[in-house]
């Protein structure tokens, strides 16, 4: 049942309840909390229940029209009140607990990335993809779907080709750390992607904590016929993004960052070493929070990859290049999206500062904040 028809329900019900009361001659009784908390319980099997206390037995015309006034009020706000909107993606700040414990799990899970790419450079590009694809699965017209971590239950969908081994190596990720830190899939997919751009020497990217992972298929997160990975094409590419409330910018952005990190990584071999982490005597990386102004590769180790990253994978294509990657080179050099690979091929420092905030909106598609009280 959907939530404002559940809430016209409980209202009509509270309404006759009300009705009830007045006429049996029970005075003063209690309402369930709230609407939101009532439909959680019963998600969670509990029952909400109504509380009354006995009064006398009088039952006066003056009860009898209280009682058909406020049926009467209940009856105009259930037939006024707008069912809220409903955000897919709830985002919990306080998921992790205190600052400290933050700075904690961030740097294990981006070390623990970094390590994973540095084992198989492969795993950079398909990271990006599994970033992008769980994001994009948002439906902007029903603020459904997002980054939320189905995408681990996606892997029989033509746009998720391929990303199996990348899953699984998240997945391990996820599990590592959860015997010391909690984190959800959610967050570890969407820092994969932005560790990858990263690592690769593309710019550091913001990313937001607390996600609630889903732990189902997104049913939205089907893309466009023409989105498959073996198959894509310019209009399958732009129906997708445009369903989540993207355009032709945002696909060029994401899909040309890709790119790059394919670029960065093509030629360096299959793997460039592990890479060194501070390990405390319980096995857990330290936290580092930096007392002075340095070069991210103070933190996390050189860059992987053998070319600098930048926006010479949309270079190519805007010259009409076959780079490597498949029917994405044909779908970027479609006409619909043919302005701003020119754009950002011939712009870099515009590509770099725009895939920062792009990347940003990706990963919060859908959110909806969280209070641990609410």
């Amino acid at each position: 049942m959907k939530q404002h028809q559940l809430r016209h329900h409980h209202v009509l019900r509270a309404a006759c309840l009300l009705l009830l009361v007045s006429i049996t001659g029970i005075a003063a009784f209690k309402l369930p909390y709230s609407h939101s908390n009532f439909v959680q319980n019963h998600m969670q099997g509990r029952k909400g229940r109504v509380f009354m206390t006995q009064a006398s037995d009088d039952c006066d015309r003056r009860s009898l029209l209280s009682a058909g006034a406020v049926l009467s009020s209940f009856f105009a706000l259930s037939l006024s009140s707008t069912p809220p909107a409903r955000a897919s993606v709830a985002f919990d700040p306080d998921r992790y607990g205190d600052k400290e414990l933050k700075i904690a799990t961030v740097n294990k899970l981006k070390q623990k990335l970094r390590n994973a790419i540095a084992g198989d450079l492969s795993l950079a590009v398909a990271f990006v993809r599994l970033a992008i694809n769980d994001g994009i699965g948002y439906d902007a017209a029903t603020n459904e779907g997002g980054p939320d971590g189905s995408i681990a239950f996606e892997m029989d969908r033509d746009q998720n080709a391929g990303l199996k081994p990348a899953l699984e190596t998240l997945l391990k990720v996820k599990r590592e750390i959860q015997s010391t830190n909690e984190v959800t899939f959610g967050d570890v997919c969407a820092f994969a992607g932005a560790v990858a751009i990263e690592s690769t020497g593309g710019p550091r990217i913001p990313v937001q904590l607390g996600r609630t992972d889903s732990g189902a298929p997104n049913k939205n997160n089907v893309g466009a016929s023409g989105y498959a990975w073996n198959s894509m094409s310019g209009d399958g590419l732009l129906q997708t993004f445009t369903k989540a409330g993207f355009g032709a910018r945002e696909a060029v952005l994401l899909y040309g960052a890709m790119g790059a990190v394919y670029l960065a990584t093509k030629d360096a071999g299959k793997t460039a070493g592990e890479v060194d982490a501070d390990i405390d005597d319980d096995g857990e990386i330290e936290a580092f929070i930096p007392n002075t102004f340095g070069k991210q590769s103070d933190i996390y180790g050189a860059q992987l990859g053998n070319r600098k990253f930048d926006a010479s994978y949309l270079a190519q294509i805007a010259k009409g290049q076959t780079v490597g990657l498949g029917s994405v080179d044909k779908a970027l050099a479609d006409p619909q999206l043919k302005t701003f690979v020119g754009k950002y091929a011939g712009n870099n420092n515009a590509f770099l500062k725009d895939l920062n905030e792009c990347y940003l909106k990706l990963t919060t598609l859908g959110y909806q904040g969280t209070k641990r009280n609410d």
